[in-house]
């Protein structure tokens, strides 16, 4: 378990520095694989979230088109961002939920750990210890737990991902901010009627 925890904290940038390498050796290798394992570790998260950000508007439109019957949906870009986050919360009330049941701690302390653990911030005031020296004699549980816990940590980090690439979207995206704009007088509205007709025109 502290092998896989090992080599995958360094790569993704989640470490807590409860386990360091000691040695001269160790810490070359270290900076090797590092140097070449975290662009690798990137660009596998930063194509799932694009994945997932491309996939989940398609999705909506889809949905809003052959089921809720409307010909234009309207602010995908928005929806996407909420969807994200939601899935995003779930995952997070996942892992805080388990580290209150297993590991002692309140619930909020569990939310702390597992956002500090997939924003990769990693302070290490908080570090799972289950399984416990007790379940080393059941070798079946620890190789679950373990790989249980590597997936859940590239799903949720490429979930993250997912949502701050959403975010910069939304505030790249025209639409949002004309949608929630709410004009003070009739100049103001005017001028965005105009904005609108020029942009569809393509006069500057």
């Amino acid at each position: 378990q502290n092998l896989v925890y090992n080599a995958n904290g360094p790569l993704v940038r989640a470490s807590y520095g409860h386990m360091t390498p000691i040695t001269t050796w160790g810490r070359t290798f270290c900076i090797v694989y590092a140097l070449f394992g975290i662009p690798i570790a990137g660009l596998m998260l930063k194509s799932i979230g694009e994945k997932v950000a491309e996939i989940l508007p398609e999705v909506i439109m889809r949905v809003e088109k052959r089921l809720l019957r409307r010909d234009e949906p309207a602010n995908i870009q928005i929806k996407t961002t909420m969807i994200v986050f939601t899935i995003m919360a779930l995952l997070l009330l996942t892992l805080a939920g388990f580290a209150h049941a297993y590991e002692g701690w309140t619930f909020f302390e569990g939310f702390y750990f597992a956002f500090i653990t997939l924003s990769t911030i990693g302070f290490g005031d908080f570090v799972p210890l289950h399984p416990a020296d007790t379940s080393k004699q059941n070798g079946l549980h620890t190789i679950l737990f373990t790989v249980l816990t590597f997936v859940y940590i590239t799903i949720g980090l490429a979930i993250v991902s997912s949502a701050l690439l959403s975010i910069s979207r939304l505030f790249e995206c025209k639409e949002p901010s004309e949608f929630m704009k709410i004009p003070s007088s009739e100049s103001d509205e005017n001028l965005i009627l105009r904005k609108g007709e020029d942009e569809k025109s393509g006069t500057p």
